[in-house]
C-alpha cells in the first residue's frame, strides 16, 4: 500500500481514505442484500409453511425444509439451517462480505475501519475454525439437495421441466463451486484508484507471485 494510503487508514477518522472512488457501493449493496436475506430466511424459517408443493410423482421442497422432517413441535428448518448456515457463515466469502459491510472491520482496501487494531479471530471469532468440520456437514445435505432436484423433474405423468426444476437443480450446482485464482472467484486485493503510485517493480513480482500460485508452483493453505 503506498505511504499515503497507508497514513490516511492509519488516521482515528472512522473512513478516512486517499481513495477518490465510489468504494463505499460495494460495502452498502452487500450489506443490504445481506440484510434483507437474513430477514426473509428468518420470517421463513419461523413461518413454517408453504415449503413443499407435492405432485402425484415428484415434488418441490424448499432448500431450507431439505431433508424433510414431520412430526416435529417446532420447525424442521430449526434442524436443518444450522448446517449449511454455519458453513457458509465461515466460508472466506462470506467473512469478508459481512466483516466489509456490517462489522466494517475495515469497509473497503485502504479506508479506516471501526476496529483500533487486529487482534486476530480471537474470543467468540474462534468459531471460524469450524469451517472444515461445518464443510463435512454440508456435504451431507448436497445428497439431499440433488435428490430433491430430481424429483423437480418428475412430473405427473413422467418428466418434465418448470421453472422450480431449473431453480432447485442451480442451487445444488451452485453449492459445488470453489473459487480460486484461476477461475476469478478469489483475487489478489486490486489497487484501485491508487495503482499509479505502486512502483512498477513491485506490481509485476505481485503479479508474477499470482501465476505462480494458479500454476501451482507456489503452495498455499
Amino acid at each position: 500500500m503506498p505511504p499515503e494510503a497507508a497514513a490516511a487508514v492509519r488516521s482515528e477518522r472512522l473512513f478516512a481514505t486517499k481513495r477518490t472512488d465510489a468504494w463505499w457501493v460495494g460495502p452498502a449493496v452487500t450489506g443490504a442484500l445481506l440484510l434483507a436475506f437474513i430477514g426473509w430466511a428468518t420470517y421463513r424459517a419461523f413461518e413454517n409453511d408453504w415449503y413443499l408443493v407435492p405432485f402425484t410423482v415428484g415434488e418441490y421442497l424448499s432448500p431450507f425444509f431439505s431433508p424433510l422432517i414431520t412430526g416435529l413441535p417446532i420447525p424442521p428448518s430449526f434442524l436443518i439451517l444450522w448446517a449449511p448456515a454455519g458453513f457458509r457463515v465461515t466460508c472466506y466469502y462470506y467473512r469478508k462480505a459481512y466483516y466489509r459491510s456490517l462489522f466494517l472491520t475495515p469497509p473497503a482496501c485502504g479506508v479506516r475501519g471501526a476496529q483500533k487494531g487486529y487482534k486476530g479471530e480471537t474470543f467468540i471469532l474462534l468459531f471460524q475454525n469450524l469451517h472444515r468440520y461445518l464443510l463435512y456437514v454440508a456435504i451431507l445435505f448436497l445428497f439431499f439437495l440433488w435428490h430433491d432436484a430430481y424429483l423437480a423433474f418428475r412430473f405427473d405423468g413422467g418428466f418434465g421441466v418448470r421453472v422450480g426444476s431449473i431453480v432447485l437443480t442451480l442451487n445444488a450446482v451452485g453449492n459445488l463451486y470453489v473459487g480460486t485464482l484461476a477461475n476469478g472467484g478469489v483475487g489478489l486485493a486490486p489497487f484501485h484508484d491508487l495503482a499509479d503510485q505502486v512502483p512498477a517493480d513491485l506490481a509485476s513480482e505481485l503479479t508474477a507471485l499470482e501465476a505462480a500460485i494458479i500454476s501451482g508452483s507456489v503452495a498455499v493453505n
